[in-house]
């Protein structure tokens, strides 16, 4: 189930200059369909309980990128982490100065997750984006508009497994 170019002289899609490499390839996953099944678990039990199993079809798309482009998003994702950390860092230790003794560890549980996300979503994507457009190429978030993806989007594969509404 997988499309894989086997265009050797294919120019990278993210920056749309220089020539793919092989050994650079984006994958990207796309998933459809996720289904519904319902049984009866016997495990920890007596008499079972009963769980829903969702599957979904996946599907990886490789899209070419050269080396160049591969080393910024390897050294975007770097800094991104590095960012993550330093707010969760930053998260416990608000969490330790203002709550020690009121049930320090579910406030610093709380900080530490809202602060990573915050500043994934807030600050290490930023950088990755002025980044990419500094030197004129595209974040792998903009995989959605490569024709192979985007065909796969219109049929309604996602990006992600969604579960809601599958009772």
């Amino acid at each position: 189930m997988e499309e894989r170019s086997t265009n050797p002289e294919e120019t990278c899609y993210f920056c749309g200059k220089r020539k793919a490499d092989p050994q650079s390839v984006f994958r990207q996953e796309v998933y459809k369909d996720s289904t519904l099944k319902v049984h009866k678990s016997v495990i920890n039990t007596p008499g079972g309980m009963m769980v829903d199993e969702y599957h979904a079809v996946k599907k990886h798309i490789d899209i070419p990128r050269c080396k160049e482009c591969k080393d910024m998003h390897d050294s975007s994702q770097k800094i991104s982490g590095t960012v993550d950390l330093s707010a969760a860092a930053i998260g416990a230790i608000l969490a330790l100065i203002f709550f020690w003794g009121h049930g320090t560890i579910w406030w610093m549980i709380g900080f530490i997750l809202t602060f990573a996300v915050m500043a994934d979503l807030l600050i290490a994507k930023k950088i990755m984006q002025r980044n990419a457009a500094k030197l004129g190429t595209k974040t792998f978030f903009e995989t959605k508009t490569y024709p192979p993806v985007a065909a796969l989007l219109q049929e309604g594969w996602k990006f992600t497994v969604s579960t809601e509404g599958k009772k």
